[in-house]
């Protein structure tokens, strides 16, 4: 009996502490996502400036190509690059991606041919 009222006693404790304002948090966390959106979607970024990530990497499809085609369409009309603008889905199996912990940074790249470390 004493036991059953020790880990009810514990896990009401865990349910009402993990229920505590994280406002502080939470809004970090937001302007995180809001900044992510802003950068993902911005159509000045690009070289010449019009095309933004979510041109060629729409969320509606997966962020892939929006138009399902061999090859994206670059910013410049009718013309096509050797490459496809591939799902963003596959971002995790980037090669030689990794955090530093020793002077915290980010190593490795996005480009799963490795034609560039960015």
């Amino acid at each position: 009996m004493k036991s059953r009222f020790l880990l009810f006693s514990v896990l009401t404790f865990v349910l009402f502490s993990s229920c505590a304002n994280d406002e502080k948090y939470l809004t970090v966390e937001d302007d995180k996502i809001s900044l992510g959106k802003q950068l993902f979607f911005d159509t000045n970024l690009s070289n010449p400036i019009g095309q933004a990530c979510a041109t060629c990497h729409a969320p509606e499809t997966g962020f892939s190509d929006p138009l399902h085609r061999i090859v994206s369409e670059g910013i410049i009309t009718n013309t096509f690059g050797n490459r496809n603008a591939p799902s963003l889905a596959y971002n995790v199996f980037a090669p030689n991606r990794y955090f530093n912990i020793t002077d915290e940074t980010f190593v490795g790249g996005l480009f799963l041919d490795g034609r560039s470390q960015n």
